[in-house]
């Protein structure tokens, strides 16, 4: 299992996430991307990631901020 940055995740790639950081962590949690959220990539730029049956857009800023688990 790899450890790395929402950012760096290309389209369809799954992981989970190991947490949050930065001013806005409370915000991600609250819209459910919390620890151990599984996420799927479905658009890069801007970046779009399913969680559950939920559909999230997320801000470039806010990317580097969520740790994921790759397995590969």
């Amino acid at each position: 299992m790899t450890t790395t940055t929402l950012d760096t995740l290309g389209l369809g790639a799954t992981a989970t996430i190991t947490g949050t950081s930065g001013d806005d962590a409370a915000l991600l949690r609250a819209m459910g991307l919390r620890e151990g959220a599984v996420i799927t990539v479905r658009r890069v730029e801007p970046c779009i990631v399913s969680a559950g049956h939920a559909r999230v857009g997320l801000s470039t800023v806010l990317t580097p901020t969520i740790e994921v688990a790759v397995t590969a």
